[in-house]
């Protein structure tokens, strides 16, 4: 897998959003937009969920926030830093 697809498709490669923090590799910047894009399709799986579709149950919405705060990011969308 690419890091494009990583980015992606984050839960394909971590299976926590506190994962994401930890590789060196990535910017603080790539680690916010996988985030940002976790917890959009973990949204998504919300929706799905309320009208009765298939999806995966645990969001980690919560802990998507958390890793966000640890970059110095607002998970409602402006940054700390």
């Amino acid at each position: 897998m690419n890091l494009y697809q990583d980015l992606i498709l984050p839960d394909c490669k971590f299976t926590n959003p506190m994962e994401v923090l930890a590789v060196d590799a990535l910017t603080k910047e790539e680690k916010i937009r996988i985030l940002r894009q976790w917890e959009y399709d973990a949204r998504e799986n919300e929706v799905a969920q309320d009208e009765g579709m298939q999806a995966p149950i645990d969001s980690h919405i919560d802990e998507i926030h958390s890793a966000l705060r640890l970059l110095g990011v607002d998970p409602s969308g402006s940054s700390y830093t």
